[in-house]
């Protein structure tokens, strides 16, 4: 599968209820009802795309699987899903 932008990655997270932490790397914690859950990922600086094997690195810490996260990414996932799915899989929310 072809590497994904950066920017696509950073607007689906923001849509799906992630806050980004600028530290060394870019840190995105979820949050639901003001508060985080058990639920984050990171993205580096610098980087305008992510590889298929950070790609799988990520969908692991989202709780996902890797076509689960080309549904995230492209907006075929919907809040109400990706919440579903992360009751399912027993995430603190």
């Amino acid at each position: 599968m072809p590497p994904i932008r950066v920017r696509l990655l950073h607007s689906a997270l923001l849509r799906m209820g992630f806050v980004p932490e600028n530290r060394k790397d870019v840190y995105y914690f979820h949050t639901l009802n003001g508060g985080r859950t058990g639920v984050r990922t990171k993205m580096s600086h610098g980087e305008t795309e992510v590889g298929e094997h950070l790609l799988h690195k990520m969908a692991r810490q989202l709780y996902l699987s890797r076509s689960e996260l080309d549904e995230f990414v492209s907006g075929r996932m919907t809040n109400e899903t990706y919440l579903r799915i992360l009751r399912e899989k027993g995430v603190r929310l």
